[in-house]
């Protein structure tokens, strides 16, 4: 043990003391976390871009697959597939887009004349022309339909029986119109017509809209925008086997 003094001082009082219990705070042992990231459909592409040669060695080449699932709109990557300390699985997804969504284009959600006219008059800006909507509100707004049924009922001695009933409606609403609007979120937007079916129970009338314009260009953009990231990914990972599902 070495002391030095300051100038003008020779000599100074050392206190030891004896500590017999130590005690040592130890950090926790953690298990690793397993990573889970779930993203637009580029996102499986843009951690390997990243991760996939990294010096540490944290991806095993030869453990990592990825699955594609056409339906879903989605593929994911497992990294790791076999360890269950550090496997990590990331999820890319194509979505639809909020405006697609909000229009309720080939779903099950009908609306009513007057609440499909409120949506069109808020969302105009939507429309090839402004007039051609405002006139459509108009339309919708004071819906007026024509319906003419027709029922036939005949029972012979024999037992046998026949029961038909027709049903015609004519209305004042117009075949199909235009909107401008993407399908998939972060796409372009796309001029799609639309068909308003209505449905008619009585006095009780609901409207729904369709359209084949929106179904052919979801299952042409979907395929494309997964074939886009396939082959990405196989440029810079060739060894990831990539399984349709």
């Amino acid at each position: 043990m070495n002391i030095v003094f300051p100038e003008g001082k020779d000599k100074a009082e050392l206190i030891i003391r004896e500590v017999k219990d130590v005690v040592e705070e130890k950090l926790p042992v953690l298990e690793p976390l397993q990573l889970g990231i779930t993203g637009n459909i580029s996102a499986p592409f843009a951690f390997l871009e990243k991760r996939w040669n990294a010096e540490d060695g944290q991806i095993d080449h030869f453990r990592t697959h990825i699955l594609v699932d056409r339906d879903a709109l989605k593929m994911v990557l497992c990294v790791n597939e076999t360890d269950k300390r550090n496997q990590k699985c990331i999820t890319g997804n194509i979505l639809l887009s909020r405006q697609y969504i909000a229009f309720g284009i080939n779903e099950k959600e009908n609306w009513t004349p007057e609440s499909l006219g409120n949506f069109f008059r808020i969302n105009r800006t939507y429309f090839d022309d402004r007039d051609e909507c405002m006139s459509l509100v108009t339309l919708l707004k004071g819906f007026k339909a024509k319906i003419a049924s027709n029922v036939e009922k005949y029972r012979s001695d024999n037992g046998s029986y026949t029961e038909n009933f027709n049903q015609a409606v004519q209305s004042n609403l117009p075949d199909s119109f235009f909107v401008n609007i993407p399908v998939f979120k972060g796409c372009k937007p796309e001029r799609i017509e639309v068909n308003i079916v209505a449905q008619v129970n009585g006095s009780d009338i609901s409207l729904a809209l369709i359209s084949a314009d929106a179904a052919a260009i979801m299952e042409g953009v979907r395929d494309n925008l997964i074939d886009q990231e396939i082959e990405a990914i196989r440029k810079i990972a060739p060894e990831i086997p990539i399984i349709e599902a």
